[in-house]
């Protein structure tokens, strides 16, 4: 099953390389932050059935920090870049929640991920 998620997300991660930069960054920053609400969904799910599942959360996590990661070398705007470093903060925290076994609050996740879309969105 490890194998499994980590070729996915090895393959997930090498489809988005080739994107984030140069002068496709506005379509490839959209791609990005795309695939970061999917993570977000996957997050929010995995926390909000009855007592939650943390190994599917941190596996949301895990993605979610991959895509992150595919926009810190991308030559973003300086709003692009303050929302990677807030979602990144914020991911960071759900995961030392997550560890601790406490809940994990999604409010600075979802919001921080709203201004990564709307600042990928702009160019």
């Amino acid at each position: 099953m490890r194998t499994a998620l980590t070729a996915a997300a090895a393959a997930l991660a090498l489809g988005l390389l080739t994107g984030c930069g140069g002068g496709a960054g506005k379509h490839d920053c959209a791609s990005v932050a795309s695939a970061v609400n999917g993570d977000v969904k996957d997050l929010r799910t995995a926390v909000s059935r009855g007592t939650g599942n943390p190994r599917d959360a941190a596996t949301a996590l895990r993605r979610l920090q991959l895509n992150l990661d595919q926009l810190t070398s991308g030559g973003n705007n300086a709003k692009t870049s303050k929302a990677v470093a807030d979602l990144s903060l914020a991911a960071s925290n759900a995961k030392n929640a997550l560890d601790k076994g406490e809940p994990v609050d999604l409010g600075p996740i979802t919001n921080a991920a709203g201004g990564l879309t709307s600042s990928c969105g702009k160019g």
